[in-house]
């Protein structure tokens, strides 16, 4: 159900929960003819996606410092914000089928039957060979190709291999880059059989917090200068965990009060 954000609320509820899910911010007023287009397009797609994704609604007229804030210069103005910060955007009453495009970047689908997601669930290598042979390739494909990293790494702990999935990631230009740069640090410093196991203890409920608790240490004890490599190990682990997993909404609060 989509959220009425104001200035009081939009840390908590946009900022805090965009390290645990992608919120798509919608900019709006009473009298726009094109917000009234496009608002109910945005409720269908929240409920199409099945908690993907969390939509607000920010009425421009009565938070103008958020307007201003956002440099809101005409509405309806749509944003995407992921760990705190802007991943991409849109202006104006886009039809569904090209707000659906826009989703598929960012925002991991909810919908079952996907034989390549299937693929790159059970058989990551196959799935890039796959990939290479497609004449098109799919909205979603740097999604997919982050489920066959993470899938291989777990369950082969071939590093080289692993890494040659992820390497199929660009280092800019897609929502999942930044990911990218982060576990590929994360895995290359130190020892990599070792940074592999901590990552694979995440999916054992007695392991998960025991992880998490070592690597909120590590940026808590940190130097001031250290703390961005710190926090980019704890990042690496939190992107092991999925959307609804409580101790990541969790453990992201806890990062946030460290570092603001």
């Amino acid at each position: 159900m989509p959220i009425n954000i104001n200035e009081e609320n939009f840390k908590t509820e946009v900022v805090d929960v965009s390290f645990q899910k992608p919120v798509l911010i919608d900019f709006w007023a009473e009298w726009c003819g094109p917000c009234k287009m496009l608002s109910p397009l945005l409720d269908k797609l929240e409920k199409e996606y099945r908690g993907a994704f969390l939509l607000a609604k920010v009425d421009t007229d009565k938070n103008q410092q958020l307007a201003m804030m956002f440099r809101i210069s005409s509405i309806p103005d749509v944003k995407l914000l992921r760990d705190g910060k802007i991943i991409d955007q849109f202006v104006g009453a886009l039809p569904e089928k090209e707000i659906k495009k826009f989703l598929n970047k960012h925002v991991e689908v909810q919908e079952g039957g996907d034989p390549l997601e299937d693929l790159a669930t059970q058989n990551p290598l196959e799935f890039i060979k796959k990939l290479k042979e497609l004449k098109e390739e799919p909205e979603n494909r740097d999604q997919l190709v982050w489920l066959a990293f993470t899938n291989h790494l777990l369950k082969s702990q071939k590093f080289e291999e692993a890494m040659g999935i992820l390497n199929e990631i660009p280092d800019e230009g897609s929502s999942f880059s930044n990911q990218r740069i982060i576990l590929e640090k994360f895995l290359k410093t130190g020892d990599p059989k070792t940074s592999i196991q901590k990552l694979s203890g995440l999916s054992n409920p007695k392991e998960k917090k025991e992880v998490l608790d070592y690597y909120l240490q590590k940026v808590e004890s940190s130097p001031y200068e250290q703390r961005q490599e710190a926090k980019n190990d704890l990042l690496a682990c939190f992107y092991f965990l999925p959307n609804e997993d409580e101790d990541l909404f969790l453990y992201r609060k806890k990062l946030s009060s460290l570092l603001f």
